[in-house]
C-alpha cells in the first residue's frame, strides 16, 4: 500500500507540472478544434522570430494575420474578414528562451497588418492598419468595417479580444534541422474584449486556448527564422484547469489512503 501511495504521489506531481509547464511540448490544443466558440485564421499571416544571443532569448510574433470566421454551437459562422470589406486582424507577440520556452509577454507592443488590395505583390498603397502601443500580448482587433455578432454590432476600430499568454508550446520536428513544419499552441488568460463584455466569448474559466499550424521549420530558437503560417483557431478550453483538478484530486487519493491504511496498520 506504500508503494501504491507513492506511486499516485508522483503520478499526481507529474499531472501538475504538465499542466503548469511552458516547455518545448504541445499544450494539446489540437484535440479542442471543435470546442465552440471557434475563430478561424487563414493563411496570410507569418511568424517572425528574432533571436538576441547577448539575452539568451528572441522574440516571437505572429504578423499579418486575419480571422476569417467565428463558429458558434450550432455551427451557424460569421464572417470576420472578407476583402475589401471587413477586415479582423489577430496578432500575437511573447518572447521565447533559446530552449523554446516562454519567458515574459510584451509590454507597449504595436501590432501591425497590411493587405493587397489590388494584388500587385506592393503594399506601399494598400491597406494597412496598426494597434498600440498595447500590454497585450494577445489581440483581435476589427480594423476595418461593422460585423454583427450574436446580436451586437461592432465598428472598426474595435478590440474584439485580448489577453495574456499563459502557457506557450511547440512541436518540435520530426527531423530537427531539415526544415520540417511545427505547430505551435498557446493558452491565453485575463481575456478582455468587446466579445467578452458582451457574453459572447467566455472569460475564465475556461480558458482560450489557441494553436497555430506553420509551414517549415528548423526547430533552431538560436537562430531568426521566418515561418508561413498554414492555419489556426481559437476556442475556450478547459486545460490547463482540469489537469490542475485531476492532480489535486490524486494527491488527495492518496493522502486518503494514507491515512486510512496507515491507522489501521498502527492498530
Amino acid at each position: 500500500m506504500k508503494k501504491l501511495v507513492m506511486f499516485l504521489g508522483v503520478l499526481a506531481l507529474m499531472v501538475v507540472f504538465s499542466a503548469s509547464q511552458t516547455g518545448a511540448a504541445l499544450l494539446g490544443m489540437k484535440s479542442y478544434v471543435n470546442f465552440r466558440p471557434n475563430i478561424f485564421f487563414d493563411i496570410l499571416g507569418y511568424i517572425e522570430y528574432n533571436y538576441n544571443s547577448s539575452t539568451g532569448t528572441g522574440f516571437f510574433e505572429i504578423k499579418n494575420t486575419f480571422d476569417r470566421w467565428i463558429t458558434f454551437a450550432d455551427n451557424t459562422q460569421v464572417y470576420l474578414t472578407i476583402p475589401n470589406d471587413l477586415f479582423t486582424g489577430f496578432g500575437l507577440a511573447i518572447y521565447v528562451d533559446k530552449s523554446g520556452n516562454l519567458t515574459k509577454g510584451v509590454s507597449k507592443h504595436t501590432y501591425s497588418w497590411s493587405y493587397d488590395i489590388d494584388n500587385d505583390g506592393k503594399i506601399e498603397n494598400d491597406e494597412q492598419w496598426s494597434y498600440g502601443p498595447t500590454d497585450y500580448d494577445m489581440v483581435e482587433v476589427l480594423l476595418k468595417g461593422s460585423v454583427t455578432i450574436a446580436g451586437h454590432t461592432y465598428t472598426a476600430p474595435a478590440l474584439l479580444l485580448a489577453g495574456e499568454v499563459r502557457s506557450f508550446g511547440w512541436g518540435e520536428p520530426s527531423s530537427p534541422g531539415a526544415g520540417d513544419a511545427a505547430d505551435f499552441d498557446f493558452i491565453f488568460e485575463n481575456l478582455s474584449g468587446a466579445l467578452v463584455d458582451d457574453g459572447i466569448w467566455p472569460s475564465e474559466p475556461p480558458h482560450t486556448g489557441a494553436l497555430v499550424e506553420t509551414g517549415y521549420w528548423s526547430g533552431d530558437w538560436t537562430k531568426n527564422a521566418t515561418i508561413t503560417t498554414i492555419e489556426g483557431k481559437k476556442m475556450p478550453t478547459p486545460e490547463p484547469g482540469t489537469l490542475m483538478l485531476l492532480g489535486s484530486g490524486l494527491l488527495g487519493f492518496g493522502a486518503f489512503f494514507r491515512a486510512r491504511f496507515g491507522r489501521k496498520k498502527k492498530d
